[in-house]
């Protein structure tokens, strides 16, 4: 049975990256979400084995999700993304 990932970023650009980096994981099963909401209603329907969070999203942020979220007993392991833009 593949594990089961869910990832919230509210950039198309990140979730794409993630989807083609994920389909070379047959063993792993992608689900995107492109906001906070979008990851409770998910959580509510069906379990995770790990959560990917972008840190800073409209809404609920990744961290104020990682906060709810961690406060039910079968709360699957997050990992907050941090992105930040480098000018040269």
């Amino acid at each position: 049975m593949p594990k089961r990932i869910l990832a919230a970023d509210d950039s198309q650009t990140i979730r794409a990256a993630l989807q083609i980096a994920f389909a070379k994981e047959p063993e792993m099963e992608l689900v995107l979400a492109p906001d906070g909401q979008a990851v409770l209603k998910a959580l509510q329907h069906e379990p995770f084995d790990l959560l990917l969070l972008d840190y800073n999203m409209p809404g609920l942020t990744g961290l104020e999700l990682c906060l709810r979220v961690s406060q039910h007993p079968t709360s699957p392991p997050i990992v907050l993304l941090i992105g930040q833009r480098f000018q040269a």
